[in-house]
């Protein structure tokens, strides 16, 4: 999975774009996907400019399936406490 058929999944889920940056653009309390020449991370950006939780990935494929992950989780939670997201 490349980050253009991420954006399309996350969409399909109604996640909203505010939650995410697959462009590295830093925004805050989302989860922000970040390319450089070793690899790829991903992180949680938080509204105080803290970078939380970042993981290297070798492969964008890698990094775009954990993002895709974490959403399906966090939508499995949020369902299972009827909880909106």
């Amino acid at each position: 999975m490349n980050t253009s058929e991420l954006q399309v999944r996350l969409a399909s889920m109604n996640v909203r774009r505010g939650h995410y940056s697959l462009d590295g653009s830093l925004q805050p309390d989302a989860i922000i996907l970040l390319s450089h020449y070793t690899g790829w991370d991903v992180f949680y950006f938080d509204e105080r400019g803290g970078e939380n939780e970042r993981k290297t990935f070798r492969s964008e494929s890698e990094a775009c399936q954990y993002i895709f992950e974490l959403f399906v989780d966090a939508r499995a939670t949020a369902l299972k406490f009827g909880l909106n997201r």
